[in-house]
């Protein structure tokens, strides 16, 4: 695995983007924030400002419509020959993009307008009494020292409206409107135009405006509003299939824009968390040793000054190149969370033992066959996806070997070869086996043991690697003995196994106090700490693991458990074949079906949990920083520089 090393850069503000473009075009560079906040030149602040806007508009835009965008697997392809011209290139045609949805979305805005008007105005002729409201209106206007105002209210507020409205000089009616609503006229001298107003903002009143053309001409504008509505409508559906028409063809365009405009305000953030002295820039990062020669490159040309250092304890750990390794470590470890620079990756580990212990608790030749094609499925469908199928193939396949060690193909219990007598059946015929169960159990069990023994040794690896020696020597080296010394001698009297096990288990268990007392006093001698205060914490710290083993060994138990409620539940489905013959078809396989989707859930969480609680708590803290390196490529879009800085560039 390559090395992880800090770097910091420094440049001319005039070569910043050059600077960004070589950063880019590594794929390796995880920016370390120098400040909270850097000013940058005015310049690149206005390109900033205007690559952020439109990101946040089509962010919008991508949540407005999200239900049209669908998913997408053709990439925006963006060439360009310097990052300036890549970004400018992106704002024209984010700018466009916009605008066109724009025009339309305000085209929809005012015929829904128009069409709200015609539709008031029609409503006040056949729900409230429009006509005959018209021309009382048109006869209170012709009075100089009065005005009127036509309100809609709701009709649970009436009671409420009247009480308000008796209390004031204002005369007012209240008369019926459509079901739920009334229609409120409020009668007023000009020098209470401000008191209506604020009775209409304190009481939600709405206001139904009256059309000059009513007043006018009543029963022609009423016939006229008919017709042009229904004009209005036709036109209003047109310009919404033509907008979700533009919305789906132009999918691709609007995501691949919005997660390059999206990374390169990422970009951006570099240069705000990094520091502006006068006309230089300066960044801080870390980047994986192979793609430090770059940047080496570039440094040797003059423009940029390259100094390497030892990474920090936060320092982010590169991938594995390992596809099935790093689907474990993305999907499974770092749920848990990544590793830090001095911690041991579990994800090779995970990497064999999760489709083990899946594997041992879902036997089944025909479920594992399911499941492993559904995970090279997965795989092909998509190239997110294609971590999720490398599990769950592994899974199916490992179910596959447990049901040839089994005899199990979709619960039935089959001689798969002649003579051939599966060691990890339950069943003695169509009946539970007392003893082939307890040999379940002994195999939950001894996986169990491994995986325990694994981790603490792991637990003493970390430690001396960061140097604890002493919490290495007295904290978890003293319990590992103990526990390899316990399970030998426990197997050595319960198995009947040869007796060199049962002696070296005696040594292992002596030699655990032993080495507990010695490391104690060591270390009390190295640090000054009185002796029996060292002792006391390591026995107290040596008791209680004592106990988290035994319990933590006894839950793998769940192993064999989960594996005798799938067999018992795919035995009860085979059962209706023999009794009903090809009737029972539809049930077995909605049986199946459900097996395999509960089931492998179950499993799929006890897995996780052995993992998680019994394996990794014992070496490993999952304090560490993602490695998400910079870069403008996604999965939507792909960037194409032709001049890659730290070669001839334009500054």
């Amino acid at each position: 695995m390559a090395r992880v090393v800090r770097v910091i850069v420094e440049t001319d503000v005039d070569h910043v983007y050059r600077l960004l473009e070589l950063l880019v075009s590594l794929e390796a560079f995880v920016p370390q924030p120098l400040s909270r906040y850097a000013e940058l030149p005015e310049h690149i602040r206005s390109l900033r400002d205007q690559v952020v806007e439109l990101a946040a508009g089509l962010r919008e835009l991508i949540e407005r419509y999200s239900s049209l965008l669908g998913e997408i697997e053709e990439k925006l392809i963006v060439r360009g020959e310097t990052l300036k011209n890549v970004i400018e290139e992106a704002l024209t045609a984010a700018r466009k993009l916009l605008e066109e949805i724009r025009d339309l979305e305000d085209h929809i805005e005012s015929l829904e307008a128009e069409k709200k008007r015609l539709e008031a105005l029609a409503g006040l002729a056949a729900r409230h009494g429009g006509v005959s409201v018209a021309r009382a209106l048109r006869r209170l206007e012709s009075l100089e020292n009065l005005r009127a105002k036509l309100f809609i209210i709701d009709a649970q507020l009436e009671y409420e409206v009247r009480r308000v409205l008796a209390a004031t000089s204002l005369a007012y009616g209240v008369y019926p409107a459509s079901p739920g609503e009334k229609l409120l006229l409020v009668v007023y001298r000009p020098r209470d135009r401000e008191l209506v107003e604020r009775l209409e903002a304190t009481m939600g009143l709405r206001e139904l405006a009256i059309p000059r053309e009513l007043v006018e001409a009543p029963e022609e504008a009423i016939v006229l509003a008919d017709i042009r509505l229904q004009e209005v409508e036709e036109a209003l559906r047109e310009a919404r299939r033509e907008l979700e028409k533009l919305v789906s063809s132009k999918a691709g365009l609007i995501l691949g824009l919005y997660e390059l405009l999206s990374r390169i305000v990422e970009l951006f953030s570099v240069l705000e968390t990094g520091l502006t002295v006068g006309d230089r820039v300066i960044v801080r990062g870390y980047i994986v040793s192979t793609a430090l020669r770059a940047l080496e490159a570039a440094g040797k040309e003059g423009w940029l000054r390259v100094e390497v250092t030892e990474p920090g304890d936060d320092a982010p750990r590169p991938p594995t190149r390992n596809p099935l390794v790093r689907a474990f470590a993305e999907h499974i470890r770092d749920l848990y969370g990544p590793p830090g620079l001095q911690e041991v990756d579990p994800a090779p580990v995970i990497a064999v033992t999760f489709p083990l212990f899946f594997g041992l608790m879902f036997g089944d030749i025909g479920h594992g066959a399911v499941l492993a094609l559904l995970g090279l499925g997965l795989y092909r469908l998509r190239e997110d996806y294609r971590g999720y199928g490398i599990i769950l193939a592994l899974c199916g396949f490992w179910s596959i070997v447990f049901g040839l060690l089994s005899g199990e193909v979709f619960g039935f219990h089959m001689a798969l070869l002649p003579g051939y007598e599966p060691p990890l059946s339950l069943f003695a015929g169509d009946r539970l086996s007392a003893e082939k169960l307890r040999l379940a159990l002994a195999v939950s069990l001894l996986a169990g043991v491994a995986h325990i023994a694994l981790a603490l040794v792991l637990g003493v690896y970390t430690r001396l690697r960061r140097g604890d020696y002493a919490g290495a020597a007295a904290g978890l080296a003293p319990v590992l003995l103990l526990y390899t010394g316990g399970v030998l001698y426990a197997a050595y009297r319960l198995a009947e196994l040869p007796a060199w096990l049962g002696e070296a288990g005696t040594m292992l268990l002596t030699a655990s106090p032993v080495l507990l007392l010695a490391a104690s006093l060591t270390a009390s001698r190295l640090s000054g700490v009185k002796p029996l205060h060292v002792l006391g914490e390591a026995l107290l710290e040596y008791a209680l693991s004592v106990v988290e083993l035994a319990s933590n060994t006894l839950s793998y138990m769940r192993l064999a458990i989960l594996y005798l409620i799938h067999a018992v539940l795919t035995s009860m489905l085979a059962k209706a074949w023999h009794a009903i013959g090809l009737l029972s078809l539809p049930l077995l396989a909605l049986g199946n079906a459900g097996i395999i989707a509960l089931e492998s859930l179950m499993a799929f969480i006890q897995a996780s949990r052995l993992h998680f609680y019994e394996f990794m708590t014992k070496f490993y803290e999952g304090s560490g920083r993602p490695y998400r390196p910079i870069k403008l490529s996604g999965r939507h879009v792909r960037v194409e520089l032709r001049a890659v800085a730290g070669r001839p560039g334009k500054p």
